[in-house]
């Protein structure tokens, strides 16, 4: 029995489709099961896929495939290492000016986001 497959339900006696459903612990997911679309009764526990342990091999794949694409050997781990003076957003600036309704910059006196960055980037004195 799998999701969208049609049935007599055992339950209500009537042509139905199976459906997923949760049984929830307040917010949390405690179970997956297969339920009747009509009458919303329990017909099975969700079968749970099986999965392929992670292995290296299976891992690095995608970069490989992508350093293939590229014709040069791509590094395998990739970290971005981004300075302080890279950073040039007008949420660190000393002329961002933070309302909960409106975001202005103070120097060109003019409505900004947060995340926009400038040339005339001036850091925050914490």
């Amino acid at each position: 029995m799998k999701a969208g497959e049609k049935i007599i339900c055992p339950l209500c006696k009537q042509e139905t489709f199976v459906k997923e459903g949760a049984i929830l612990d307040g917010w949390t997911v405690t179970a997956k099961i297969l339920k009747c679309a009509l009458c919303d009764g329990k017909l099975a526990d969700f079968p749970e896929p099986a999965t392929e342990p992670a292995t290296d091999k299976n891992k690095n794949t995608g970069l490989s495939a992508f350093a293939n694409f590229l014709g040069e050997d791509a590094p395998v781990s990739v970290k971005h290492n981004i300075s302080q003076d890279v950073r040039r957003f007008c949420k660190d600036c000393a002329h961002f000016i933070e309302h909960p309704f409106h975001t202005r910059c103070g120097l060109w006196d003019k409505t900004t986001d947060p995340m926009d960055d400038c040339e005339k980037f001036t850091p925050r004195k914490s």
